[in-house]
């Protein structure tokens, strides 16, 4: 008889987890078809049941906001209850959530604790933010020779941020010899992944001559692949090096507007000071008093010293509604995020 019960309870707890499996694989269907409220549906049941799977998909959709209001107190929650059983990838999203303080007060010292759980199950994520917090000293001592380490473990498992991270530490010499060479080689693993980061930093070397041969045409479609994504100080750089013609360039002034002008729309003080001098001058385009004195009120606002002597000179010719009207524009811009300018 004992040994019948046993038969029954084994046949119950496998027709159990098949329905679970079910469930959860409907969800799953349900999701990828975007249909989140029965994704949802689906696996709310699954993780009050202690699903960890489903507890760590609910804090997803709950930290961004996936078929529902973004809601980070309830994203700590299903991250702390799938962390609790051991799920990496929950516990570096929890982490994470404690280092930024959303839905929980901000604890670095936690933080830290969860990376590590996380990192040593080899969780790539939890790796590169626990390198992070070492180079950076938050939670925990500063030791650039851990961060290392650990970044260099994401690094191996294709993190293009630990690869770029890593990079910097080789260049600079930070925890271990300084090593141009091994910088150059993580920088292009992350450059070829398209970090914009790494991009920046292995044209760097290809411009200076660092770890690799000089060649100043790699590193120009380097900085463009990084600027074009938006990287404001590969875009600067580019405007720069036209405008002076460095380290063999081909002087450009119309090259030079160009990336000064995205530069500038990317909040950078001085591109937009000499983005006003452009217009100022009318060299390479069309001279706009108005432009000029919107694009040097706006450097000074954002505290570039050399604007406000700049704004005194052209306000000298300028009328009082042109004045209004270069101010008017600034703030366009300004509440534009610099996209209406």
């Amino acid at each position: 008889m004992k040994r019948f019960f046993q038969i029954v309870a084994l046949a119950f707890l496998f027709m159990t987890q098949g329905v679970i499996a079910q469930d959860f694989e409907a969800g799953l269907a349900a999701y990828n078809e975007r249909d989140y409220a029965t994704a949802a549906s689906n696996w709310l049941p699954l993780a009050e049941q202690g699903h960890a799977q489903a507890q760590y998909n609910l804090g997803v959709m709950s930290e961004r906001g996936i078929g529902q209001a973004q809601d980070f107190e309830q994203a700590v929650r299903w991250y702390a209850m799938a962390a609790d059983q051991g799920r990496a990838d929950a516990q570096s999203n929890l982490g994470a959530l404690y280092a930024a303080g959303r839905g929980v007060t901000k604890d670095n010292a936690r933080a830290v604790q969860l990376y590590m759980m996380s990192a040593e199950q080899g969780h790539k994520l939890g790796q590169y933010n626990l390198g992070v917090m070492y180079a950076t000293g938050q939670g925990i001592a500063r030791d650039d020779a851990e961060s290392l380490k650990w970044l260099l473990r994401a690094a191996e498992q294709g993190e293009a941020r630990a690869q770029n991270n890593a990079g910097v530490l080789y260049r600079d010499g930070r925890g271990t010899e300084t090593n141009d060479v091994e910088a150059v080689s993580l920088f292009t693993a992350a450059a070829e992944q398209g970090y914009p980061n790494a991009q920046a930093n292995l044209a760097r070397m290809y411009i200076q001559g660092r770890g690799v041969a000089l060649d100043v045409s790699v590193a120009l479609a380097w900085y463009i692949k990084a600027a074009e994504q938006g990287h404001a100080a590969s875009q600067m750089d580019l405007a720069v090096a036209y405008q002076q013609g460095l380290s063999g360039i081909a002087v450009s002034n119309a090259a030079a507007f160009h990336w000064f002008g995205r530069a500038a729309r990317n909040g950078i003080p001085p591109a937009q000071f000499e983005l006003g001098l452009m217009y100022a001058k009318g060299e390479p385009v069309e001279m706009n008093n108005l432009k000029a004195h919107m694009w040097w009120n706006i450097a000074n606002y954002n505290g570039y010293e050399r604007a406000a002597g700049n704004l005194e000179i052209v306000v000298k010719r300028m009328s009082a509604d042109e004045i209004a009207q270069a101010q008017a524009m600034a703030q366009t811009c300004f509440s534009s995020r610099y996209q209406d300018c």
